[in-house]
């Protein structure tokens, strides 16, 4: 049974950027994500048109720069899991 918690999502495609910027790109959010203390948990493709990026933050939200199967570069987050209101509803 669903304990009525939400999870909330966002992405973006980044239009208009040439496929020969995207490995630099990769590398700039990798190292900017690094010193804002993320997590980076993954990286493939970092040399290549078709980067991609994983990590994730101290409080929960997943973070993820990629190539999308239409060749742009994809920068998205989802947050954990919360209360609607901010607080579990009262128990009865």
């Amino acid at each position: 049974m669903s304990d009525a918690r939400v999870q909330v999502s966002r992405s973006y495609f980044l239009q208009g950027v040439p496929k020969q910027a995207h490995s630099s790109i990769a590398k700039q959010i990798q190292h900017i994500w690094k010193a804002k203390g993320y997590r980076i948990y993954g990286t493939s493709h970092l040399d290549t048109a078709n980067p991609q990026v994983f990590a994730d933050t101290t409080d929960g939200f997943l973070m993820a720069l990629s190539t999308e199967g239409n060749g742009q570069l994809n920068i998205g987050a989802t947050s954990p899991c919360v209360w609607p209101n901010g607080t579990p509803p009262p128990q009865h």
